[in-house]
């Protein structure tokens, strides 16, 4: 047990002290007693105490009046307390601590109020000393918290005036639930710090962030983010969850840009996150809804009404009183308080208590006393109207005026360079090299550079973070800055310093700290944007970023490019592939060829052959650029369960999913413009249920039902704002009109409501139909609704509530409403409904029309409100996107899993889509332009690669098959193809005979079939993959139950029940044997033997690809890595390589010889078969969407 420190006064009781000692001895406590311990080493008294208490965990205060008043014992258990020691008090002579001091008289408060909460152990004379003793053991033996980590928090600045009320106060705020039994909500999750710059907010938070009582509490750890006027929120992001030890979602914001996985990677941390310098709630809102019941968030801001959005429990942080402004000006001026003379006090006085104003004006006075009445006179010849001019409606003046005295104070070569620190991004912490960086050309050696650096801190004109970098005040920013009119050459000044050591170009500059992360500022300061946008649009460039930072960072590089249309397209690019440059950077190269065509990009070839000529073999490098028309805009990762209702807000800005299986059960809205989760309501989705969701027009607020209640919710705030009582059956659906003024809500027993959104009280029930309500539609006008039942449409007035039309539909209209898809005209005269698509005109007496340009769409998921676009499927995995006017058709790649919910905004440009797999994806579709025609040719069943290698042909579920040339991705003639689908090893005209023999034991059924009942247990021989030498190789089919879980490497014997396995004959012999290689844990899904027969190459559909040795039938080697079904798995020519194509949607070369993965190469859709050129120089890979990919595979070894 680590040791234990007895603090105690010798003249209160030092017999008891004694016994304490002898008998925590006895009990196997290790004690310290100066009576004891002292040891005679020529250091002084406190000395050794200090360290004695230092290497102590615990120190025991023994109680007593002589014990209290000694100021020997106060500095031991302050000193503990400083340490973040455990102080244990323990009552040895007095009454009571209860009787407040102004009437304890001749009674003792012994406790001091630093300890008043601590538990008390009683020794006193009335209490037996054996149960007094077995209690304190007790606690000494207890396991004391760790003192969380701190991560990025502030240092407390040279002579902080500590603040015990204040601290003390946040403390019972914060920390509220682990000092009492209390239910923290999210309103009590916030707490803020508010008040003027420069009144000490941040050090106030800093100082409560190093509190011991602080740190014991938030055992996972303490975190701090500085906001700032315009944050990067997914940079705070992914350092708030790299800091609580979730490395993984750091690397996906970073890689993505999203905030979207931040709340399930912390939402169990104990931990607290001070957000500082806040002036936008919305830039709190991420952060305080990934928070769970155990995080607290504190929050800092001048902005008082900022805590009223929040509804935040505000401490008002105010200017420091006369006594302690005394106080700091003292320790700043290094002189004693009390003998400060009258012009200290006047220059305090002027300070208005401003801690900022008066270090600084302090620090003018360190040392030298004689310097207060020119300080005061300064102070007075400030000129507060000029000041006033340049910091309008800036309440505290005299904060200004001191930066001002204090600036002009300095000799004139410091002063010159301390306004020169106006060309640094405001707060931005600055290296101390890179300060030297920028002094150097105007004649200031290194080691003078320091020396400024020194007085400037010692000033208080600036202050050294934690990592030693230097942070000016923002109000001193802004002071420099204002003093600074025309910067523009101190940053071609510095830009000129760091080209020098960029031997060939940017992308080659110091990895210091700061150059890759400022650059983008310092060019756009310098009014250089066409170099910026011409080195955001470099190869070496996003390479550098990528390998020493992350996407998230490079995305600022192109947000200040501005709206630079080459800029823009390049950033589009890097986010569709964000998901596979974060789990493989070195995929850049091949992402950027893969989706920006050169044709229609010709600006960007210079990218484009840097990219084809940077990376080392081997490689998959794209032929072309087969992912360019891809117009997914957003992958939205999040939920832990199926989002099975999505909607999306008109006007495209935002989103909302609910998550209705286990253990999700959430509601997110999401901020489309900026890809993040902006809200998450935890509970509001029932398993195995369809919640209906809608939005304002505005995001502000989201509707949300659960059973026969909707709640409103604030999306800023993640706070409900209100409870729609009405309904008498579970809420089926919700839509609200695009003014936002009206909400229309309806039930399964057929009730339809109409709310005032502003009130939120009932308006009218305007219909009733006779089963659930399907689907509700608003106009986009605002004047009509629209409501679908089993077998009706009932159209009214949304203002009157008058109907205006409403049509029956008979057994003819055969409506499935899996998916609620109804929309309304802008005049609110047509309807489109339902799936199939039918159009119903109120202004005509004809029934509702089928619409036949759509028919073939097995599935409607959505359609704009005029009706001309149309999104559907027919597969249930890739989505149709149809413009009607056009007769333009669109294929948005299928996923991995199935659809479970679509919406799409009224006017048709952006689609949101939810899968099984919890993904929810955004789609643009373009503003009304027209979208781009993809041949519709049905969904993809396999392919193969022509003999002379230019060409693929593809089989499809129905229909006829195509020929597309590798090169450019054209579609050939297909009037000679054959229309029989193939598999990856179907029959050729040379094949041997025996072949033929066991193609006919297969089509001959069960009892010629079971080849290997007698040496496997996964049944009847399903296929045939492939031939050598007389051998035929083929694999078992599958009669178990099967999982799509990842199969082992270390599979045990047992549960290898799907063989692969080898036909032969002998020379001579009519008979076939047979003989099984092994198996697989999972169904084999493809094999393949090497050129030469020694190998067979299998993969399965547990994930894994298995080698084995012909000639002694063992497996030699497994390769893992796929994360999803392996479709296909091909050998190249010279037998070194294997390559597999999965639903992980990756193409992925493996080296036998080294036995792991080579290269690798991610589409967007699920990869479904491939095959290589007989040179072995290109990979083709066709994936469910229907795109084949073409890939020059540039291998190591020619």
């Amino acid at each position: 047990m680590p040791g234990t420190f007895i603090s105690y006064a010798r003249d209160d009781d030092e017999a008891f002290v004694l016994e304490l000692y002898k008998r925590l001895r006895k009990k196997k406590v290790t004690v310290w007693w100066d009576r004891e311990k002292m040891e005679s080493r020529g250091r002084t008294f406190l000395q050794e105490i200090r360290d004695a208490i230092a290497a102590c965990e615990r120190v025991v205060l023994v109680v007593g009046p002589r014990a209290i008043a000694s100021d020997y014992v106060r500095v031991e258990w302050q000193f503990a307390l400083e340490m973040c020691k455990v102080v244990v008090p323990i009552l040895r002579l007095g009454n009571t601590i209860d009787v407040p001091r102004e009437l304890a008289k001749d009674d003792y408060l012994l406790l001091p109020g630093e300890l008043a909460k601590l538990h008390c152990p009683d020794f006193r004379d009335d209490r037996k000393f054996e149960a007094a003793l077995a209690g304190l053991t007790r606690i000494l033996r207890a396991t004391i918290p760790a003192l969380a980590p701190l991560h990025g928090v502030e240092a407390l600045p040279a002579h902080f005036l500590p603040r015990p009320e204040a601290i003390a106060a946040l403390a019972r705020t914060v920390l509220e639930d682990t000092v009492a039994p209390t239910v923290i909500t999210s309103a009590k999750q916030t707490a803020a710090l508010q008040g003027m710059g420069g009144v000490g907010k941040s050090v106030l938070a800093a100082a409560f962030a190093h509190a011991c009582a602080t740190r014991r509490a938030c055992g996972d750890g303490i975190v701090w983010l500085r906001a700032g006027q315009q944050p990067a929120l997914p940079l705070l992001g992914a350092a708030l969850a790299r800091a609580l030890g979730e490395e993984k979602t750091a690397a996906a914001i970073e890689a993505t840009g999203q905030l979207t996985g931040l709340q399930s990677a912390i939402a169990g941390k104990n931990c607290l996150v001070v957000l500082d310098d806040v002036w936008s709630a919305a830039h709190v809102a991420p952060f305080r809804n990934a928070l769970g019941t155990r995080g607290r968030l504190l929050v800092t801001s001048r902005d008082a009404a900022l805590m009223t959005t929040l509804e935040a429990r505000e401490h008002r942080v105010d200017v420091l009183s006369d006594a302690d402004a005394l106080t700091v000006i003292a320790e700043w001026s290094a002189q004693d308080a009390r003998s400060l003379p009258p012009d200290a006090h006047d220059a305090m006085r002027k300070c208005g208590g401003l801690p900022l104003a008066l270090a600084m004006v302090g620090a003018m006075a360190r040392g030298k006393p004689e310097r207060w009445p020119g300080i005061v006179e300064r102070l007075r010849r400030a000129d507060l109207d000029r000041i006033q001019a340049e910091f309008p409606n800036y309440p505290y003046p005299n904060l200004l005026s001191a930066i001002e005295v204090s600036v002009d104070a300095l000799d004139g070569d410091v002063r010159t360079r301390y306004l020169e620190l106006a060309v640094f991004p405001p707060a931005l912490p600055v290296p101390v090299a890179v300060l030297r960086r920028l002094w150097a050309p105007a004649g200031m050696a290194a080691l003078d550079a320091d020396d400024a650096i020194v007085l400037i801190v010692d000033r208080s004109l600036a202050r050294r973070d934690e990592r030693g970098r230097i942070v000016l005040h923002d109000l001193q920013a802004d002071f420099v800055r204002r003093r600074t009119p025309s910067a523009r050459a101190l940053h071609d000044r510095l830009l000129a310093s760091y080209a020098k050591e960029c031997s060939d170009g940017w992308a080659t500059g110091p990895d210091d700290g700061y150059f890759l992360d400022q650059l983008a500022y310092h060019l756009v300061q310098a009014e250089r944007r066409e170099e910026l946008v011409a080195l955001v649009t470099s190869f070496d460039w996003i390479e550098r970023r990528l390998t020493t930072g992350s996407l998230a960072a490079l995305y600022r590089d192109y947000d200040a490019c501005g709206d630079a249309p080459d800029a823009t397209r390049v950033r589009a690019a890097l986010r569709r592939a964000a998901q596979a440059l974060q789990s493989n950077p070195s995929e850049l190269a091949g992402q950027l060829l893969a989706r920006i065509d050169p044709v229609a990009d010709p600006a960007l070839l210079p990218l484009l052959d840097r990219a084809r000529a940077r990376p080392k073999p081997p490689w998959l490098r794209p032929v072309r650029a087969s992912l360019a028309s891809n117009r997914s805009l957003l992958t939205l990762s999040g939920h832990e369960g199926t989002p099975r209702t999505v909607a999306i807000a008109p006007s495209g800005r935002w989103a909302i999913s609910a998550g209705n299986s286990a253990p999700d059960g959430t509601v997110r809205v999401w901020d489309l413009d900026a890809g993040n989760e902006a809200a998450c309501f935890a509970g509001q989705a029932e398993p195995g249920a369809r919640t209906p969701i809608a939005l304002t027009p505005d995001g502000r607020l989201a509707l949300s039902a659960l059973r026969s209640a909707i709640n409103v919710w604030n999306v800023a705030r993640a706070e409900r704002v209100a409870t729609l009582s009405g309904h008498d059956a579970t809420v089926s659906a919700i839509a609200v009109d695009l003014e936002g003024t009206r909400v229309v809500s309806g039930d399964e027993s057929g009730a339809v409501i109409t709310w005032d959104a502003a009130a939120w009280q009932e308006i009218d029930r305007p219909v009733r139909g006779a089963t659930a309500v399907r689907a509700l539609a608003t106009s986009p006008d605002g004047t009509h609704a629209a409501a679908a039942f089993d077998k009706t449409i009932e159209i009214w007035n949304l203002q009157t509530a008058a109907s205006v039309a409403s049509v029956t539909l008979d057994e003819a209209f055969p409506q499935r409403w899996q998916y609620p898809v109804l929309s309304l005209s802008a005049d609110g005269r047509r309807v489109y409904f339902g799936s199939p698509l039918y159009e119903w005109s109120t202004a005509s007496a004809d029934p509702p029309a089928l619409q036949a340009d759509v028919y073939e769409l097995d599935t409607i998921l959505a359609v704009s409100a005029d009706g001309a676009t149309v999104v559907g499927t027919e597969d249930g995995y890739a989505i149709t996107v149809r413009d009607r006017r056009t007769a333009a058709t669109h294929i948005i790649p299928a996923q991995p899993m199935t659809i479970a919910a679509a919406a799409l905004t009224p006017d048709g440009t952006r689609l949101a889509a939810s899968y099984l797999d919890h993904q929810v994806l955004i789609w643009e579709l373009g503003r009304r332009v027209g979208l781009p025609s993809t041949p519709s040719r049905g969904v993809p069943v396999t392919m193969r690669i022509a003999p002379d290698g230019s060409t693929a042909r593809v089989w499809y579920q129905e229909g006829a098959p195509a020929i597309w040339r590798l090169a450019d991705g054209a579609l050939l003639d297909n009037d000679a193809l054959a229309e029989t689908p193939v598999s990856d090893a179907s029959a050729s005209p040379h094949e041997p005979a025996i072949v033929a023999d066991v193609r006919k034991l297969i089509e001959r059924g069960n009892t010629a079939g079971r080849l290997f009942a007698r040496k496997s247990r996964g049944g009847r021989v399903r296929s045939i993959r492939g031939h050598h030498a007389g051998q035929v190789l083929v694999v078992e089919r599958t009669i178990h139950k099967v999982s799509e879980a990842a199969e082992p490497a270390a599979a045990s014997k047992e549960s290898r029940r799907y063989g692969v396995g080898i036909i032969s004959r002998k020379a001579g012999a009519r008979d076939l044997s047979t003989r099984r290689l092994g198996g697989h844990a999972s169904p084999v899904t493809s094999a393949r033997f090497t050129p030469d027969g020694a190998l067979v190459v299998s993969a399965s559909l547990g994930r894994l690809i298995r080698v084995w040795d012909v000639a002694s039938g063992t497996e030699l080697f497994a390769l893992a890595g796929h994360r999803g079904i392996i479709r296909q798995v091909v050998v190249t020519p010279d037998g070194r390589y294997a390559v597999s194509v999965s639903d992980d949607r990756t193409v992925r070369a493996w080296d036998l010889h080294a036995k792991a993965e080579t290269a690798r190469f991610t589409a967007d859709a699920a990869m479904i078969a491939c095959g290589i050129t007989p040179d072995g120089r290109t990979v083709a890979a066709l994936d469910s969407s229907g795109i084949v990919h073409a890939l020059a595979f540039e291998s190591s070894h020619g």
